[in-house]
């Protein structure tokens, strides 16, 4: 029958569409969890290709593939500090290497401390350094690979109130040794600036020239380290150790109170916190294997987690310093309950437009008569009493589809005096049939055709 026809098209409709949603519910539901597995890339700018920032990047890219499944390290070159700090600030990367002298976008954070680089300041002995005022009208070496060194010793001494055109800075190699800056005959500088590594601080090539003239140098700290550090942007109280150059001789013979720069691995604070907590502890879990042996790195520190922090700790790293690293539940239960709540939502949503999809408008009861009327058409040549059962039987099963129908919506009441009329005339005409081929009156002539 055309109604059973239409309900069953209804049927796969709802099936079809449920399962169409089952569906795209499971790709998003693996979708999610992919992205969430799914290892992220992560750019790191570290400086000029022959540098220690490219090496020492290039480990940690190494040690991040072995350690952990959510992030990979592609390491870029870039010409200097100021150029991986710009490429951090717009976004190109999403970590650089930079010492603290250099200006930091705002939204830099810090995940480790990767090097302490200590200022210090080597005389002659014969000099009886006192104080770095002192120093005023003296020829002095600053050694570096660059100006940058001699920009910070120039702000140092502005800050003791030395102007530029009272102290004779000139920037010398990294390579030259002290007792050859100060001691040979004529002596070219009378004093020594270095801001040195502290991973390099105990080289060989230092300590070959300390073996034969250590008692002819001393070794100063800065002093008003902490005043220092709130005037100069960079520049952090620190302590020199004894024997941090040579322990034998032992040089310096004490602790010395000085400042440093620092040089830090840095994130944007973008970073997502579970991400920037998983490099941090990667980068503190092995510190000994990262470090270049008497170059860089080879006492790698957490960041300042400190509120008051001159370069703020990422949230990620400080949660991984202060133990409050978060489990997958605790880091993404909000997601999941947003997550759920919104999916009440759209499911109530779809199944109403599914409702109002699949909506199957009620058949309307004067649709019936028709079979009805059919009916009663064969019953006028019913020749037997099986006839008439066979068409009583049929005349049943449209009203009870049709008393069904009424019952559960799929058959309106539009038009039912109609039905109603047809199925009382059928209903009359099977039992006049049936009376007369009971009584042995013969069916009806077929009508003549028609010429």
């Amino acid at each position: 029958m055309a109604l059973a026809a239409h309900k069953r098209s209804n049927f796969l409709q709802i099936v079809g569409y449920a399962t169409v949603t089952l569906v795209l519910a499971a790709a998003v539901s693996l979708a999610a969890i992919y992205y969430l597995l799914q290892f992220r890339q992560i750019r790191i700018a570290a400086g000029p290709r022959d540098g220690v920032y490219f090496r020492f990047a290039e480990k940690l890219a190494r040690v991040v593939e072995r350690d952990t499944r959510v992030a990979r390290v592609v390491v870029v070159a870039t010409e200097n500090d100021a150029a991986s700090l710009a490429a951090l600030n717009r976004g190109e990367v999403q970590m650089a290497i930079a010492r603290t002298d250099a200006r930091f976008p705002a939204d830099a954070r810090a995940l480790a401390i990767l090097e302490h680089e200590p200022v210090f300041i080597v005389t002659p002995k014969s000099r009886n350094f006192s104080s770095i005022t002192g120093l005023k009208g003296q020829r002095i070496a600053v050694p570096g690979a660059d100006g940058r060194n001699e920009a910070v010793v120039r702000k140092l001494f502005d800050s003791f109130g030395l102007s530029a055109d009272t102290i004779k800075l000139s920037t010398v190699p990294t390579d030259a040794t002290f007792d050859g800056l100060l001691l040979a005959q004529p002596a070219p500088y009378q004093a020594i600036v270095a801001i040195m590594p502290a991973s390099r601080l105990g080289a060989p090539i230092q300590r070959a020239g300390l073996l034969r003239r250590a008692a002819q140098l001393e070794l100063n700290g800065v002093d008003a380290g902490e005043s220092l550090e709130r005037k100069m942007p960079g520049l952090f109280a620190e302590s020199i150790e004894a024997g941090a150059i040579s322990t034998s001789p032992l040089w310096p013979d004490e602790a010395l109170d000085s400042v440093a720069l620092h040089h830090l691995l840095l994130a944007r604070r973008q970073m997502p916190v579970g991400l920037a907590g998983e490099i941090a502890r990667v980068v503190l879990d092995n510190k000994d294997e990262l470090g270049l042996d008497q170059e860089f790195a080879t006492n790698i520190e957490p960041p300042d987690v400190e509120k008051t922090a001159r370069v703020p700790a990422h949230h990620g790293a400080a949660d991984f310093v202060n133990g409050d690293v978060k489990t997958f539940l605790d880091r993404y239960g909000d997601y999941f309950y947003i997550g759920s709540a919104a999916a009440g939502v759209i499911g109530s949503l779809c199944l109403a437009i599914y409702s109002w999809i699949t909506k199957v408008d009620p058949v309307r009861a004067s649709s019936l008569a028709g079979p009805v009327l059919e009916i009663a058409g064969r019953l006028k040549s019913a020749s037997t009493l099986a006839d008439v059962d066979l068409a009583d039987t049929e005349l049943q099963d449209v009203l009870k589809q049709a008393l069904t129908g009424l019952q559960d919506g799929a058959i309106s009441s539009e038009g039912l005096d109609v039905f109603r009329l047809a199925y009382d005339d059928a209903h009359r005409a099977l039992m006049a049939r049936r009376h007369a081929l009971a009584a042995g009156h013969p069916a009806d002539p077929p009508p003549a055709p028609t010429v």
